[in-house]
């Protein structure tokens, strides 16, 4: 059973780690990618005077990330993909479980529950 859409944002740690094994030939992942800013930009996205100017920015990134309606999404950025689900809720689109890029490869590959 393939692993069921996830997006990922800058996915190049996800797909180097999958391309760079021979059993990647017998893992189908359907894999969507978002290369954009998603506002979070270290404390800017925290801080109670910028954070509606960050989730303004992460935006675009949201509805991106929501399209398709993933089971997954994942960033190689933990902070990023913390925002990037708080902007997905509070912009009422498709929820999708956060987790680690790691993860999703074990989930991939069917080696055992990821790390929730």
């Amino acid at each position: 059973m393939p692993l069921r859409a996830p997006t990922v944002r800058k996915p190049e740690a996800f797909q180097r780690s999958i391309n760079r094994s021979r059993i990647a030939k017998t893992v189908a992942v359907e894999l969507s990618t978002v290369e954009r800013c998603s506002g979070h930009a270290g404390t800017y996205g925290v801080k109670t005077p910028t954070h509606p100017v960050a989730m303004k920015i992460g935006k675009p990134v949201f509805k991106a990330m929501a399209a398709g309606q993933p089971a997954y999404i994942s960033s190689d950025c933990a902070l990023a993909g913390h925002h990037i689900a708080q902007g997905m809720a509070v912009n009422e689109l498709p929820a999708a479980e956060l987790l680690h890029p790691l993860s999703l490869v074990v989930l991939a590959y069917g080696l055992g529950e990821a790390d929730r």
